[in-house]
Order: C-alpha cells, then sequence, then structure tokens
C-alpha cells in the first residue's frame, strides 16, 4: 500500500522516528503518527480501457545504462536501504509501490533512458 502526507508526497523508507532513530518496516499506526496515510486508489485513465501500464525494467540494464554513475547511485540505494530490494528484484517494474513512487520522481531524460535502454524483455 501507498502511503502519502497532507501534500501528497508519497512515503519512501525508512521513517525518521523522534528519537533520530530509523525505521526500514514501520507499521501503519508509526505512518499515522509521521502523518503518512494510506493513498486512495486512483482510477485508470478511461483511454487505457480501464488498465494502467505497467513497465518492467532489466536491474542489469540499468546499471550498464549508468555506466560510472552506477557507483553513486548504489551508495543512495544503499544509504536509503534499498540496495538490497533492488539487488533481490529480478527486474524493476512500474506495479511495485516502491519503484513506482521512485519512477514517478525521475525526470523525463531518466525515464527515457529507462524506456529505451533497460526494458525488461527486450
Amino acid at each position: 500500500m501507498t502511503y502519502v502526507n497532507s501534500d501528497g508526497k508519497v512515503f519512501k523508507e525508512p521513517l525518521a522516528l523522534p528519537d533520530g532513530a530509523v525505521c526500514y518496516n514501520p507499521t501503519p499506526e508509526m505512518l499515522a503518527q509521521a502523518g503518512y496515510y494510506p493513498k486512495p486508489p486512483e482510477s485508470a485513465p478511461a483511454s487505457s480501457g480501464g488498465q494502467l501500464r505497467v513497465y518492467k525494467f532489466d536491474r542489469y540494464k540499468v546499471i550498464l545504462a549508468l555506466g560510472d554513475g552506477w557507483a553513486a547511485k548504489r551508495a543512495e540505494l544503499e544509504a536509503a536501504g534499498l540496495l538490497d530490494l533492488f539487488m533481490a528484484a529480478p527486474y524493476l517494474s512500474t506495479a511495485d509501490e516502491f519503484f513506482k513512487a521512485i519512477y514517478d520522481d525521475l525526470p523525463p531524460e531518466e525515464k527515457r533512458v529507462l524506456h529505451t535502454e533497460c526494458r525488461y524483455g527486450n
């Protein structure tokens, strides 16, 4: 489930706790205390026949496309506590709530690279 705050910002792990600690698996109660609430489901665009488009990207191709930038991206994933999830995923999918939140925040150029160089199964 996706959680958002009153500004519509999607929650991304970890959750910073008041005592300065971080929690990578917060409960719904902890998220509510931090001001995050379940995001209501969005209705699918009418033009898509009632279905949202799901994209899948090959992790290996993403690493290749990043080239020398992979070290920095790996460090970002590690700092955010997401490296294990990235490495365990057979592919990255916009159907996955964590990757979708990241995907939605990517600039158009990075999305273009994903779609042209990193599609899963191509």
